[in-house]
Parts: structure tokens; sequence; C-alpha cells
């Protein structure tokens, strides 16, 4: 080549110069751009590529052009010619035309379009030469042009172009190292049958290796099968026109369908018949539009599949549209009118002269359905002109190219039948669901069509808004696609899976049968299975029949001929010999100590395989079985048979299948090494004239699921156990110090623009994150986290979620799912115990509610969780009854306490007192108490004078604090909500692992151990303890307003400090003379309020009389019978009958009691303080402010509330002012025995027991009316016991807020 003339005078002497533009696409790999080098042509500039590698002179790179040109053109002319024989669906396109399209790396590409022209459609001329001007050469071809990979189009006056941009095809031609590629062959290819002639040996080898590569990039990938998947078509219903006329015939004569009227008597009435009644649908299809067919180019693309796909929709949408009114349409619609008239179905109208006024006096059903036959053979209005309804159908046969037909042999009822202009079927899924074949007597080949995913009948305008539906839920940033995406490829894995494990179980059957084959014995089985001759025993057993055992049956057998027994429960075979029985016992799957009488004189191997000939004497010890009973059995036993022999087969099956199997642990290893390693398939080295950007641009990234997959598919030999979303917390390393406490459990992972990217009608690309596989529904996620038992979440409530645009968009699935944004955990977000989990699917438009537990948010959770958690309780209750009880007193009307937050509570307290080990019946539950829990009674409150009491609760703002407690402590939300407000998530960049490799995302839940947190036991305490808080302050008030007119308020003081305790009072009824037991006890409560002095008030003032009732200083004085003393509440040593009997009932003074033990005393304190002043246990710190109570509360009020209108997300604020009460025991009880009866020991017994310490001042009975309770006879009075104690269930604290207390006393300003 050094002497061709082309190359003298050239700086590069030797080198065939030839312009870039003019290269093959073949030749690509073969040419080396040379910096620098240009030449001029007519003034034209051009890069010029130096041919280096090969060895083909011009005119054998020209012929090899012209030869593959010729193949291209050939092949498709054949798979045109063949396509139109199948079914007719090309209806006369056999004209093969080998169309060309320029790619983005500049080369032409080839792909087959039928017509029905011999002249190629104006698309399909080459366009701009890129070979030679003028030459026969100027198209270019990629590979071995129309081998493989192509798909065919259809035609008529217009062909459908598709190109290949973007495609497997496109790519290893322009981006693979041909040379390379041969070399990693050995030199060898595909085989060459018929070398093409002009062809060089090097290049027909190159384009077989093409070929295989494509083969098996485009036939050969599971991932190309799963997203095949994604694709419709839209089908119009026709009308009989000839070729279906002929279809129905058909269709009639295999009585597939049966038509009214005789088909012999007129086939015209038949067939419209068939077509009025819905029993014979013709329509004609469309092609398939599918989502991964191709990639969008040109102006404005961005080079995605659903952008192409997505454009083809609309291009369709937008010729129905405009069809709306074309000559088919209004015929189509006339026909259907025929019958019934316009607007109705063609099935709808009676069989009366409804079309009277169009055919004179002949509209009865059979003239209507021959005036439907002849509008199905002429089709056209009559006023239309040849040209223009030619001009329609053609428009219509090419959109819609396939003619199909149903069979509905019952018919459409009337009400769900199509109207004249409800013509369109959309389905989902690739048309084509059978082999082709043909009826009986048949002139069609047919293949049934795929309308399992079908949708219809609409409208045109109903097909539009259904197919722009479709087109925006598919969109990507919906994740809808790469959430079914990865369940088809999944499923489609599992089938290979199991083509593998059935190959392995099916194992010891093939070496069974292996040897067996090797003998006669075979043979023999057969024989004795077709000719059996079961024999009866006396007893009525029969050969063959399944029996049990039902008590130990004695043989000899065992290990050295011992005595043995088979023991009851087993299953086995009978076989009669004459007089004999015989069983034949199933193989035991395992060995039990019940079984022990059989297995202490057997080996684990003997047992677990051993399948024995026992005989019975006693049949009595055996109970027949249904027919063909079947026991489990394992892999030995499976192979074993009741036919002598047969034994030694199967153990030498087991040998040699341990020895394949199990010895050497093949299996195993390959599936250890194969689930956790990687493989790839290298395709091709890249030409080293590529771009490398240009060929990430055509490239995808590597399946980040696929790992998944391979672990699952060897789980059968690794044991691998899929560990479910959320299953798994660790402690995180990448958040801060304040989740030090806490773990993270991952419930799914993200890639952002998967499956691809995805750009707006406005241009801009849509920032979104989709899940690599499928998440749980939510309510098996949350199912999963609520498993976890001790376990709170961390949750952003509605203003925290708005405030960070954390959307739920899961209402919404045809919205972007999920943004490309981290949403990092936050210490200020509550924790939540989850309680009822939905489970199953929404009924209608309701949703699956989830409800939760309200615990604190994490940073104050951190800080001091003592306004959080449950506080200690004292005297627990002893049994569960009595906790029950309880609950049910307390929640009595709070509906918002889930039933599952109260079984929570008692199963807590459960789990305690079995620890304790106490009677079994201490553990059961009443009737009385369930019905209070979770019956009627939680609604009416029946049951017990407690909960009367709380349903009548006379305490100002109650139904108000009732709400807030709720509120504060429980919760529910829409399960997928719920879910969403508890997952966070954080990028994780990207592996790495590929050139294009995705951003990941990794969501995950936050989890804190809560195991104290019992949000029913705190709401029944606080609801309990916080009402007994406010009525000790609104008794104490009323005392010092009713003792004492203008007493200082209680709450005008720093602090508040009472002691409430209950009285039990001895009457001894002396007029009963026969009675043996003349005394009782009638009980009270009695207060003491410490915290108030008797001292001058703040400010010392000398009080005097001024005028005739009144003071000098009014504020701070008080008129008293003998002048003006200072103010002051009752006498803080006082003790004083409490009036309010919700309040005695806690101490035990409210009706009677048989024993004076149950009677309580205890001693509350009140603070009011920020709660920072609060540590962990004990009072507040002082805050050097001077305030009272009354002072404190109201500036909490508002500061409180000002807190939360400024920062209305935040749940924790250090500054609010909080009331907490805490509970103290009166340590020692009291007695005191009225002068009259004392020296009766049975009297002092009485009023001084349970270790009641005698008043050493006798002062106890002070605060009575003359010493003698009210309403009661001295007489009959006998003395005095106060109490001591916790109450049952009693607090060491409870907080409450600053308005509950102002709420019990007078403050004017609270409405």
């Amino acid at each position: 080549m050094a002497d061709h003339p082309s190359h003298k005078k050239q700086p590069n002497a030797g080198l065939c110069m030839v312009p870039a533009n003019h290269v093959p696409a073949v030749l690509a790999a073969r040419v080396l751009p040379v910096t620098g080098s240009q030449e001029s042509h007519e003034g034209t500039k051009r890069t010029v590529l130096h041919y280096t590698l090969g060895t083909e002179t011009v005119a054998e790179l020209r012929a090899k052009i012209e030869i593959l040109e010729t193949q291209a053109h050939a092949g498709c002319q054949t798979k045109c010619g063949n396509a139109n024989l199948v079914g007719r669906w090309h209806e006369g396109r056999s004209f093969g035309h080998p169309c060309w399209s320029r790619s983005m790396a500049g080369q032409l590409t080839h792909n087959c379009v039928c017509s029905d022209s011999e002249e190629p459609p104006p698309e399909c001329k080459v366009r701009d030469s890129s070979f030679a001007q003028g030459e026969s050469t100027q198209q270019q071809v990629l590979g071995i042009a129309s081998k493989t990979g192509s798909q065919d189009s259809t035609s008529s006056s217009e062909a459908n172009e598709v190109s290949t941009q973007g495609s497997p095809q496109e790519t290893v031609n322009n981006f693979c190292a041909k040379d390379e590629l041969i070399a990693m062959r050995g030199g060898h290819g595909a085989d060459v049958q018929e070398p093409s002639e002009g062809l060089s040996g090097a290049a027909q080898l190159e384009s077989h290796i093409l070929a295989d590569i494509l083969q098996e990039l485009e036939g050969n990938n599971v991932d190309k099968m799963a997203k095949e998947i994604f694709t419709f078509y839209v089908c119009t219903r026709w009308v009989p026109d000839e070729m279906f006329f002929e279809l129905a015939q058909k269709e009639m004569a295999a009585e597939l369908v049966t038509s009214i009227v005789d088909a012999k008597e007129s086939k015209a009435q038949a067939v419209s018949e068939l077509y009025q009644k819905y029993k014979f649908m013709p329509m004609l299809c469309s092609k398939n539009l599918q989502v991964f067919e191709k990639t969008s180019s040109g102006p404005g693309s961005d080079g995605t599949y659903f952008q192409e796909f997505e454009g083809n929709v609309n291009k369709m949408a937008d010729w129905l549209d405009r069809q709306k009114e074309s000559p088919v349409a209004q015929a189509l619609e006339e026909t259907d009118g025929i019958f019934c008239g316009n607007g109705k179905s063609m099935n709808s109208c009676s069989d009366d002269g409804f079309l009277q006024r169009l055919f004179g006096s002949s509209g009865t059903q059979e003239e209507r359905w021959e005036a439907m036959a002849r509008k199905f053979k002429k089709f056209m209005p009559a006023s239309m002109q040849a040209v223009k309804w030619k001009k329609s159908l053609l428009e219509w046969k090419k959109m819609f190219p396939f003619h199909s037909f149903v069979d509905f042999p019952d018919g459409m009822a009337s009400q769900h039948a199509p109207k004249p202009n409800e013509r369109f079927l959309i389905c989902f899924g690739k048309r084509v669901a059978s082999e082709m074949h043909r009826r009986p007597k048949g002139n069609h080949i047919l293949t049934d069509q795929n309308t399992a995913g079908c949708h219809g009948w609409w409208s045109v305008p109903d097909t539009l808004d259904m197919m722009r539906r479709m087109v925006k839920l598919w969109r990507p940033p919906t994740c809808q696609i790469a959430d079914m995406a990865y369940t088809m490829k999944r499923e489609i894995l599992k089938m290979t899976v199991a083509m593998n494990e059935r190959l392995f179980d099916a194992i010891p059957s093939l070496l069974m049968d292996e040897e067996l084959d090797k003998t006669n014995l075979q043979e023999s089985l057969a024989e004795i299975a077709d000719n059996p001759e079961p024999q009866e025993h006396t007893s009525g057993l029969v050969d063959g029949m399944r029996v049990v055992s039902v008590a130990g049956i004695p043989y000899h057998g065992g290990k050295n001929g011992m005595a043995a027994v088979v023991p009851d429960g087993k299953v086995g075979t009978v076989h009669v010999d004459g007089n004999h029985v015989f069983v034949y016992w199933d193989p035991f799957q395992s060995i039990k100590e019940e079984d022990c009488t059989f297995s202490c004189d057997l080996s684990e191997d003997d047992l677990n395989n051993w399948m024995g000939k026992t005989p019975v004497q006693d049949t009595t010890t055996l109970k027949v079985l249904p027919s063909r009973w079947k026991s489990n059995k394992n892999f030995v036993g499976r192979m074993k048979d009741l036919v002598a022999g047969l034994a030694s087969i199967a153990d030498r099956a087991t040998l040699i299948f341990n020895k394949i199997m199990k010895s050497q642990g093949k299996q195993t290893g390959l599936a250890e090494m194969m689930s956790q390693s990687v493989s790839k398939w290298v395709v091709c080295p890249v030409a080293v004239t590529a771009s490398l950007g240009e060929l990430d641009n055509h490239l995808g990234v590597e399946d980040a699921a696929f790992q998944d997959f391979k672990k699952e598919a060897y789980a059968k030999w690794t044991g691998y156990e899929a560990k479910v979303p959320g299953e798994v917390c660790v402690t995180p390393d990448f958040l801060p110090q304040a989740f030090r406490e806490t773990q993270v459990c991952e419930i799914s992972e993200l890639l952002a623009d998967h499956v691809e990217k995805y750009t707006t009608g406005q241009g801009t690309p849509a920032n979104f994150i989709c899940p690599i596989k499928p998440p749980l529904p939510f309510e098996g996620q949350l199912a999963v986290l609520a498993a976890k038992k001790g376990m709170c979440y961390l949750r952003m409530t509605d203003p925290q979620a708005a405030r960070y645009h954390w959307k739920y968009q899961g209402k919404f699935p045809a919205r972007l799912q999920h943004e490309r944004m981290p949403n990092e955990p936050r210490p200020e977000y509550e924790l939540i115990k989850l309680m009822n989990v939905p489970s199953g699917k929404n009924a209608g438009s309701e949703d699956l509610v989830a409800s939760f537990g309200r615990f604190c948010s994490l940073d104050e959770y951190l800080v001091n969780s003592r306004f959080c958690e449950l506080p200690e309780l004292f005297n627990l209750w002893s049994t569960m009854d009595d906790i029950a009880g309880h609950l049910a007193d307390t929640v009595a009307g709070a509906l918002g306490v889930s039933a599952t937050a109260l079984q929570g509570a008692l199963a807590a307290f459960q789990q305690k007192i079995t620890q304790d080990k106490v009677k079994k019946a201490a553990l059961q539950v009443g009737e009385k108490a369930m019905d209070g829990l979770f019956g009627a009674g939680r609604l009416v409150g029946k049951g017990t004078k407690m909960a009367k009491a709380y349903l009548a609760d006379d305490l100002k703002g109650k139904g108000r604090r009732k709400d807030r407690l709720q509120e504060d402590l429980f919760g529910e939300l829409e399960g997928g909500t719920l879910l969403h407000r508890m997952s966070y998530q954080r990028s994780l960049s990207n592996n790495g692992l590929t050139s294009n490799a995705k951003e990941r995302f990794q969501r995950y839940v936050v989890a804190v151990p809560c195991p104290n947190f019992n949000p029913a036991l705190i709401f029944s305490v606080r609801r309990e303890w916080g009402a007994v808080a406010r009525r000790i302050v609104m008794e104490a008030d009323a005392f010092s307003q009713n003792v004492q007119k203008g007493a200082r308020e209680i709450l005008s003081y720093p602090s508040f400090r009472a002691l409430v305790r209950g009285e039990g009072y001895l009457i001894e009824d002396t007029k009963k003379k026969q009675a043996a037991n003349k005394t009782r006890w009638e009980v009270a409560a009695s207060m003491q309020v410490p915290s108030v002095d008797s001292a001058p008030s703040k400010t010392p003032v000398e009080c005097s009389v001024s005028g005739l009732t009144g003071c000098n200083h009014p504020d701070s004085c008080v008129r008293t019978w003998s002048g003006c003393v200072p103010k002051t509440t009752f006498n803080p040593d006082a003790w004083k009958l409490v009036t309010d009997g919700l309040l005695s009932n806690v101490v035990g003074g409210l009706g009677f009691t048989s024993s004076p033990e149950k009677l309580y005393g205890i001693e509350m304190n009140l603070y009011c303080a920020e709660k920072q002043l609060f540590d962990r246990i004990g009072p507040p710190t002082e805050s050097g402010k001077a305030e009272s109570l009354r002072e404190c509360l109201e500036r909490g009020v508002a500061q409180n509330a000002a807190l939360h209108a400024k920062e209305p997300w935040r749940l924790y604020f250090p500054e609010e002012v909080v009331v907490l009460a805490t509970f103290d025991e009166i340590n020692v009880r009291e007695c005191e025995v009225v002068p009259s009866a004392m020296g009766k020991a049975h009297i002092d017994s009485l009023v001084c027991s349970s270790g009641a310490v005698r008043s050493q001042d006798n002062s106890l009975r002070k605060h009575l009316p003359k010493g003698v309770p009210k309403d009661i006879d001295p007489d009959q009075f006998r003395g005095i016991h106060t109490g001591a104690g916790y109450p049952q269930g009693a607090p060491l604290e409870v907080p409450l807020r600053p308005e509950d207390i102002l709420e019990v006393v007078s403050t004017p300003w609270l409405p």
C-alpha cells in the first residue's frame, strides 16, 4: 500500500489517509486519529484518520461494505416476507428495506422496515453520505447488519423508523476493540458455514463474533427480560369486515361461539348477532409501546428510555385525539348505533321496531342484523367519498396493524356492555401469550393474545386520560418501575434457583433408579404392583392397610437381638402372611425421650432410618388409619420400600449421594463461594479510540440488589437466612454524641436516578431516589419494629416534618416518592412506642391506622427523663385482677387509651408477679375487670364507685385534662405516614464499583431502649394522682376560706404541704343483745396543711380596728370579735375533716371497712419551677426568685405559651414551668380509745390493731365535734384509728401543668 497513489508525497507515507466521516463502522477499531493532520477539500476542513492496523485494500473495503449491504437487504426481505404469512398481521407489507439513521457517535445504524412498496420509504434513504460521494458504498453497516437484534416495523406509505440509539448493538459496535475481541476468542468465533464472497476471513470472523455478543446481550439477558414487561398496547373495537367475517364463521364452525341464528340460513345475520351481543368482538391493536425500547436522541433529549417512551405515548394520544371525528371513527359508531341507537350499547334495547324511521316498517331484529351485515361489507358512510374514506382507513390500519378478536360465548350483560363511542382497550404486557396454532379447517395462523392486564372500554377522551395517567404513574421519580422491575427480575431468578434445587432434590431418586437399572428388581416391583393379591386376616386387617400403634408392641430385634418395644404413635403398613400379621414401620424421624423403650437398644442412625418388619401378636394394639395415610419421611426413608432387597440398593444410593455431595461438600463449597462473590462477564475490551465519556452515556450501573439474590439462591446449601428489613439494629458511628444510647435499624437502601434519571417537562432534572428493592409494606415493617420489646423509636411530629420538608407521598403514587436529600435524626424529635399495628388491606377509602405511645423527646430523655418515665410506685397490687380493676377504673371514659396499651400494662405487671412466684390464682383476671378494660364497662364506667366517680368528676377542667393526657401519651396515625415520620436517610455516596455508579442512600429508623415506658400505666397514674393532688389543693383552699373569713390564700405561700389520712371510728352497738359481733368500723378522712403558718404576713404590721368593722391594714389584717389580728389560714397543726368523698376514698375514708389496716396516710408537697431546675430526684433548686406559688403558676402559664408559640416544632423546653406533686407516706398509725371504753381489752385490741401507736396527748379527736364523729351516738363510739402508709399503687410523684392547679382555686381570668 506504500506505492498507492494516494500516499505519494505525504508525510506519513505508507499509511492510508481517509477523511473521518468516510470511515465505516466496521473499520473504526483499525483507524487512529493523527493530531493536527488535516486536508482541505473545496475549503472544508476535515479531521483525518490514518488506517494503520488493517491489511485490506480500498477495493476490498468497498467490496466488504457492498456485501454486508446486500446481506442486510436480503435478510430484511426474508424477514418481511415471512412476517407477512403470519396471521396477515402485516397485510401485504412484504417488501423489506434496510433503513439507516445516524447515531450520536456519527455512525449510521440499520434497521429492517417492512413496507407495501418496492420503493424504500423516504426515511430509509441515506442522508449525508459517509464513505465516498456518488459511490455505491455510501451506507455504513454497524456490526453484521441485520443478523440479530433488529426489530421489524410496518409501514404503508411511510415507514416507522426504529433507531438503535443507546442499544447494546450500538455500544458493542462503536466502543469494543474488535482485534482484541478476536484475540480473546483465540481467533475463533461462531461457526462460519458458508464464507461470503468478497469478504475477507478476518472481517467475516469479526462479524460472527459481534453477532455472538449481541445475541448474549439481547437474547440472554435477565435484566432485559425483566424490563421488557414494561410495555402496553392499545386495541380498538372493530367491525366484522371481510377477514373478521370469515374468522367468525370458523369460530362458529368449531362451536367456540354460538349464534341464536342458524348460520346455514343466514351467515350475515349470525355474525351480526354475535357482534351485537358481544359474543365475537373484532379488534385492531397497536404495536407495543415499550418503556425500555430505545433511548431518546436529538435536541432537548436527555438520552433516557422514559423520555422516548413518554414521547411515543404522547404521539399516539395526539393521533387518537385528531381521529375523534374521522370517517372511520364515525362509521364505527354508526355501525354500533344501528341496533339500539347512538349512545346505547348494542344489546341494551328490546326487540321491538326501534328503527322504524330508518327502515320503514322493517325494523325487526333480523332486519337490523341484515343492516349491520351490509355495513360490515361496505363499512363506509353513504356521504363519504372513496378517496377520503380510504385515506382514513389506512391511517387506522397503520396505527392499529394487528388483528385480534375476543370470543365470549355468553355475551356481555347489557349494563356492562360498551357504548358505541367506548371502543378502546389498554393492555399491559407483551402481546403474544402462546405458540402459533390453527383452528380445525381454519385458514389463519393464530396465537393467544395476552389480555391478562387490560382495562377499558374507554371513549377517546377517557383513553387519552388513562394513557397520560399511566405515564405519570410510571415516571421514574414515582419508583413504580423500580419496584416492579426488581420484583420481575426476582421472579425470573427464582425460577433459575428452582431449576437448580429441583435437580438436587431429584438426585436421590435418580441414583435409586440408576441402581435399580443394574438389577431386575425394577421389573419385579412392576409385576407386584400390577398383580396385587391382598390377603385378609381374621382380625379384619388387610394387606396394605395403614395403621398406627396405640400401645407398645414388643418384638425381638434391635442391636444384638435384644428385646425392644415399638412405641405408640408410630405409623406403618400391614402385611398379612397366612394367620400372621406383620407391620412395616415407617422411619422414625427423631428420637424422643418417650421412645426410650425402643431407642435404648438402637443407635441414632438405626432409629432415624429404621424401617423394620415386626410381627404383631395382639392386633388390638393397632388402629386403622385412612387409606394412603402418610407420615413424614426423611431422605433415606423415601427411597426404601416394603420389598426386601430394596434396602441394600437404597444403601448403595445413599453411599453414592453422600460421596458426591455430603462427604466432599462440593455443592456447599460452591454455594458459599458463589453467594459471597461477585461474578462478571467481560463483554469486550474498550477500543483505544473510544471516548470514555460518550461510552458511559451508553452504559448503566451494576445491579446493587443482585448480591442479595445470589445469597438467597444458595441458601439451601449455605443456610443463609435473609434478614428482614429493620430486624438488625446496630450502634451508629455516624450520629452525633447526643445519640450515644441509640441504635439504627436499616429498612431500605435507595439509589439516585433509579432506574434512570428523569427530566421534567420544563427541562429540569428530577431530584429523586428509589429503593433498590421494594421495601416491606408499611404494616409489615411496623410489625417488625413493634416486635422489638422494650424499644422506642424516634418520630417526627407534624410540625417537625413540615419544618424540615420531610413529605410523605405514599397516598399519591404518581408523585415523586423519595426526595434525594438527607434527613438527619434530631434530638428534638420524640420517642414513641408502637402499640397497635394495622394488618391486612384498607377497606375502601379508610386508612390503616397505627397507634403508639408517646414518650418524650430524645433531648429531654437524655438530659433528664424524670418527667417522661413512670415514677416509682408503692404498695403494688398483689394480683392481676387488682391491677386490671384499677386500670379499668382509671381509664373509664378515656377511649384514647388503646387496648394494646392496656394489654401491655397487664403483661408487664404479670411478668413481675410471675418472677415473684405468686400463686396461680393471682395471675387470673376476673370477668368484671376485663369488662371494665375491654368491654362495655369501659364506656359507661360500671363496676365500682371509683369508676363512677371518675365519670362524675366535678373538678374544673376534668375533660380538658383527660384529653390532654391522652394527647400527651397516645397517638394515632395512618400507617404509611407513621413509618415515614420514623424514617431517616443519609447519603452513602456511590460505591465506586462502576464508572457510572450512582449515589446511594440508607434509610433507617432510630431505636432507643425504653423498657420502663408503660403509657397505659403512666396515664392511669397521672390521671388518678394528678386528680388527687388537685383535690388536696382544692380542699385546702376551701378550708382556708371556710374556717376563717379573709384568710390568706394557700397559694400565696412559696410552697404547699398537706397531709391526708384515713380515720376509722369503732362503733359498738350495745343494743344488739344476741349478735356475736357488736362492733363495726365507720371511716372518714382528715387533712392537715403545715405549709401555712400562723405567724404574721410577710411584712409585719400592727393591726388595729379602723372604723366600726374594719382594720387599719385590710390586706394583712382581719377583724375578729376581739379586734384586728394578722391574717392566717387555719391552724397548721390542726386536722380538718375532708368533705371531698373521692379524696377520702384515696386513703380508705369512704364507705365502710372490715379492718383499719386498709386506712392509709400520705403527705403531699407541691413545687413550681422551670424543668431545668429539677434534678432527677428531689425538689427543685432555688431559682433566686422570691415568688409565691400563685405567682409562679401564673408566670408559668404565660411563659409556657410563649415558648410553644415561638417554636411549635419543639417538644422540650428547659425553661418550661412545671408543677410537681410529690407523695410520701405517714409512717405511724395512731389510736385513741375513748375514756368510757378504757380497760376493755377487746375494744383496746380492735382500736389499736395493725401496729397502731397510742396517742400520747389524746389529741386525735380534737378535730371531731365534741370529740365524736358526726352522726354517731356518743354512747356507742369506742375509739379512733388513723391510717398510715401508701395507698395501693401510689406514686412517688406526678407532674402537672400550672393551669391544672390554677383551675381548682379561685382564678377568675381562667374561663
